[in-house]
C-alpha cells in the first residue's frame, strides 16, 4: 500500500495531464494509450497505469466526499441515524467504487460480445479506470459546489434540487453518453452495435448493480444523504 501512495505522488503531473485528456478529448486520449500497445503490455503496464490513476482519482474524491459532508455552514452538518464520515468509511467507500470499475468492465465485455464485439476485458478495465475516475471527481466537484450553495443536500428544496442537478449534471451525462464511443472504437464496431451493446448493458447490469448495492450496505451501511 505504501508503495501504491508513493508511485501515486510521482504521477501527480502526468495524472493532471491524463485527466484533462480524459475529460476534454476521451477518444483521443484512449486510442493514445492503446496504440502501440501490445496485449502483453496491456495486461501489465498499461492496467498499472490506469489503476495508478483511479487510485489517484478516488484519493481526490474522498477528500471532495469528506468536504461535502463537512461543509454547508452549519452546526447540524451530520444527519442522526446515518454511517459515521470517517477515515475508514471513506476507504470503504473507495473499495466499493473499484469494485463497480472492475465489475461493470465485466459485463461491458459481456454486452459487446453479444453483438460481436472483439475487445478483451484488460481493455474494458484500462478504459473504465480513466473514464470513470474522471466521473468520480467531477460528479463529487458538482456535489461540493451545491453543498456550499445551498446546504446539505438533504436539505434543499424540490425544485432547487431538480434546477442544480438538471443544470449542472446534464454536460455530464452527455459526456458519459459520448465516452461510449469509446468502447465502440476499443471494439472496432459499427454505430448499430454500439447501440444495441448499450441496450444489453443497460439490461444485464441491473443485477450486478444490485449487487453492488448490497456490497455497499454490507460496507458501509445505507447512507441517504450519500448517494455517489
Amino acid at each position: 500500500m505504501a508503495e501504491f501512495f508513493k508511485d501515486a505522488l510521482e504521477q501527480i503531473p502526468l495524472f493532471v495531464s491524463n485527466f484533462s485528456e480524459v475529460l476534454v478529448h476521451p477518444r483521443t486520449f484512449v486510442k493514445g494509450v492503446f496504440s502501440d500497445a501490445t496485449s502483453k503490455t496491456i495486461k501489465s503496464t498499461k492496467i498499472n497505469e490506469a489503476l495508478i490513476f483511479l487510485g489517484i482519482c478516488l484519493l481526490i474524491t474522498a477528500t471532495l466526499k469528506a468536504a461535502v459532508f463537512g461543509g454547508g455552514g452549519t452546526e447540524d452538518a451530520t444527519p442522526t441515524g446515518h454511517a459515521e464520515v470517517n477515515a475508514l468509511y471513506l476507504a470503504k467507500d473507495a473499495l466499493w467504487k473499484a469494485f463497480i470499475v472492475m465489475a461493470l468492465a465485466g459485463v461491458m465485455r459481456l454486452a459487446w460480445r453479444i453483438v460481436g464485439g472483439a475487445a478483451t476485458y484488460e481493455r474494458y478495465l484500462v478504459v473504465n479506470c480513466y473514464i470513470f475516475g474522471v466521473l468520480s471527481v467531477m460528479s463529487h466537484i458538482i456535489l461540493l459546489v451545491g453543498t456550499f450553495e445551498f446546504g446539505h443536500l438533504q436539505r434543499w428544496p424540490a425544485l432547487t434540487f431538480v434546477r442544480f442537478f438538471a443544470l449542472a449534471l446534464t454536460p455530464l451525462f452527455v459526456w458519459c453518453l459520448y465516452c461510449w464511443r469509446v468502447y465502440r472504437d476499443i471494439n472496432l464496431s459499427t454505430s448499430a452495435k454500439s447501440a444495441l451493446a448499450f441496450l444489453i448493458l443497460l439490461l444485464i447490469s441491473l443485477p450486478v448493480l444490485g449487487f453492488s448495492y448490497g456490497l455497499r450496505f454490507a460496507l458501509i451501511g445505507h447512507v441517504y444523504r450519500d448517494v455517489l
